[in-house]
């Protein structure tokens, strides 16, 4: 497992993933909504459109399927039109110069057909009026109205008397026993019908088609197709595009031409049977998605790329002082005190660290130089003890040799004497030696003394320094806490947004019924108002949403208020151990303090018996004195000259002891650089 051991990257590896995790997640909904938003409303404007359109040719054909009714029952006499044609002849062109004066071009003509299938028309040839005669008796519904049907508005044929396709409104003259006796009707030019389907243009690659209700395509952008070809004759997926048109119900339907995704939105028009589509392209329609997916991606990158470089930043100032702080950390570790010092004008937790490591290292270099110069001085002391010690062992052993001659002849008299002055000397010898180490001890004890209550001023700081810690976990807590109270804030929006998006929904829905009161007229306002409705819905819906993840947030942030309360607990109980701990470095001082002072009473009563035991050998010797003065001088002076060699044997040895411990001391001073 890869081990991070960089605080920076440590850092970094914490907030980025969460932050990049947090963005993409936000991006994906945000999308996602919107994308089944957009979706859903321009398939729903794209189908209330082509309805209207199916709408408006259903009106228009039953607004001019009365013409012909009209003329059935006023115009045309269901006597004379199996006997002459001229009185209708007359009639028919009077009614349609005034229908091609009303609507130019619109129709191809108007014409009568008595019960035998002849038919004239009254026309336009040219710039003439003429009546052109016929038979249509094999027409379909000829046949249909004079077996007793109602008016018919025939799929497109091609007319007998021009030769052109033309939808035909045929009604019947009826006599007055209501049988049929004749036909009346207006032939309308095809090209007024697809003009109206043509109109279901959408974008670049959007068309209109209209199919009759045998499938005959009555309207398609391929000319080829038109009123030579079925649609349920064409390839699979658009003959089950022709099925659907043909089922009678409005819709919705995918599919695919030449690996093109296309989608077509389909209504009936009932009066006829007929059906309406628009198709295009799915990736024109649905354009503004990868507009949208585009900008929200680029927005999302952008984003990202602040906070990456914040949160960079970020680390990198907050690690970089802890950089240098290691690398000087090593420099001391590794011996070198020199020009350590590392500049900080920070006043937060890590720039009091590096403050104290400053004094600390000020503090370790002047007691390095102070042992070093100690070091040198007891050095160059021992080297001259030595020298003096060993010159005066010389100067000893010479006395020593001459007094040995003068006393060889009076060893035996002054055995006893000697022996008691040797046994007198030797207890002082061992009391002075009590006295050295008892003084040691005090020594070591007041050191003792002094290192406690440097361990009471660690003790100290460390309180100092916990108490700081507990200062900033509480400051934290407090954060967390108004991030907690602004979360209820937004809570309160949120609800505040809800509110307004029932409002709006309310109003759509209102909207939506004098819409609907106002008729054919508040059509369109009542698609405006159901979409203004839906985006109601979706926007309170997203609220809630939103207000879902308030309330997470709401919980993770309590419990991060618990979790800073508990440290500050632990941070106030970690601070009454360290206070009880330097409470106990204080009663060990005081316990050293009183130690030391015992000690340097026991060694003040040494001294006094070192004193006394010198006062024996005093009056031993006046005693030797007493008994024999030259035996007595001889044998003290010999006595005295082999303790003497003796002593300066030891402080030889001692010095050179100390001579090496002092060079043991310099090796050890010179591996710090100060």
């Amino acid at each position: 497992m890869l081990k991070i051991k960089s605080y920076q990257a440590k850092m970094m590896l914490a907030i980025i993933p969460t932050v990049v995790l947090g963005l993409l997640t936000v991006g994906t909904v945000a999308y996602l909504g919107i994308n089944n938003l957009i979706e859903h409303e321009l398939s729903k404007s794209m189908l209330t459109a082509t309805g209207q359109t199916a709408a408006t040719i259903n009106t228009w054909l039953e607004a001019h399927k009365l013409e012909p009714e009209t003329m059935a029952t006023t115009l045309v006499s269901s006597t004379t039109i199996n006997n002459d044609f001229t009185q209708i002849d007359t009639q028919n062109m009077n009614w349609y110069k005034f229908l091609d004066k009303k609507y130019p071009g619109f129709y191809q003509y108007v014409y009568a057909v008595n019960r035998s299938g002849d038919f004239h028309t009254a026309q336009k040839k040219g710039s003439d009026y003429v009546i052109v005669a016929g038979n249509l008796k094999d027409r379909g519904y000829f046949k249909a109205i004079m077996a007793g049907g109602s008016t018919q508005i025939t799929p497109p044929l091609i007319s007998l008397s021009t030769g052109l396709p033309a939808v035909f409104m045929a009604a019947p003259i009826k006599d007055e026993h209501n049988i049929p006796q004749g036909v009346v009707g207006t032939a309308i030019s095809l090209t007024t019908v697809q003009q109206i389907a043509d109109s279901l243009k959408f974008g670049t690659t959007g068309y209109g088609i209209m199919i009759a209700a045998d499938g005959t395509f009555i309207q398609h952008p391929d000319k080829e197709m038109v009123m030579k070809k079925k649609i349920t004759d064409t390839d699979q997926s658009t003959g089950e595009l022709g099925r659907l048109m043909l089922g009678g119900s409005p819709g919705i339907y995918r599919y695919t031409v030449n690996s093109e995704k296309k989608i077509a939105f389909y209504h009936p028009i009932p009066v006829t049977g007929w059906a309406i589509a628009a198709t295009m392209s799915e990736t024109e329609l649905f354009a503004p998605q990868a507009t949208i997916m585009k900008t929200l991606g680029i927005a999302l990158g952008v984003v990202m790329a602040v906070l990456l470089t914040v949160i960079w930043l970020l680390a990198r100032r907050l690690s970089q002082p802890l950089k240098a702080l290691v690398g000087y950390t090593q420099e001391v570790a590794g011996g070198n005190l020199a020009n350590n010092f590392i500049e900080t004008k920070s006043q937060d937790e890590v720039g009091r660290v590096t403050t104290a490591f400053n004094d600390m290292t000020k503090s370790l270099a002047d007691l390095v130089r102070h042992i070093a110069q100690t070091t040198e001085q007891i050095a160059a002391a021992s080297e001259e003890l030595t020298a003096n010690a060993d010159e005066s062992a010389q100067a000893t052993q010479q006395i020593a040799g001459t007094i040995n001659t003068i006393a060889a002849g009076s060893e035996n008299q002054l055995n006893v004497v000697t022996e008691a002055t040797l046994t007198v000397e030797r207890m002082s010898t061992g009391i002075r030696q009590v006295a050295d180490k008892a003084d040691a001890v005090a020594n070591m004890a007041e050191k003792a003394s002094h290192t406690a209550q440097n361990g009471t001023h660690s003790i100290e700081s460390a309180i100092m320094q916990i108490a700081a810690i507990e200062q900033a976990v509480t400051t934290s807590a407090e954060v967390v806490k108004q991030l907690g109270e602004n979360s209820k804030k937004i809570e309160l929006i949120v609800e505040t947004i809800t509110d307004i998006t029932g409002q709006t929904n309310l109003l759509a829905l209102n909207a939506a019924i004098e819409a609907a009161r106002a008729g054919e007229q508040g059509r369109g306002f009542a698609v405006v108002a159901e979409a203004v409705r839906k985006l109601a819905e979706q926007s309170q819906e997203s609220a809630k949403q939103i207000a879902d993840l308030v309330h997470h947030i709401q919980s993770d942030t309590d419990q991060a208020v618990l979790a800073m309360m508990k440290g500050t607990s632990e941070v106030a109980a970690g601070t009454e151990v360290v206070h009880n701990a330097g409470q106990a470095f204080q009663e060990i001082v005081s316990l050293v303090d009183a130690v030391s002072v015992q000690i340097r009473e026991n060694s003040a009563t040494i001294q006094q018996m070192a004193g006394n035991s010198e006062q024996m050998v005093s009056a031993v010797e006046k005693i030797e004195e007493i008994s024999k003065d030259t035996a007595g001088q001889t044998q003290s002076i010999s006595a005295a000259t082999q303790e003497q060699s003796a002593s300066m044997e030891e402080i030889a040895a001692s010095s050179q002891e100390l001579a090496k411990m002092a060079a043991d001391l310099q090796k050890a001073v010179s591996c710090f650089k100060i």
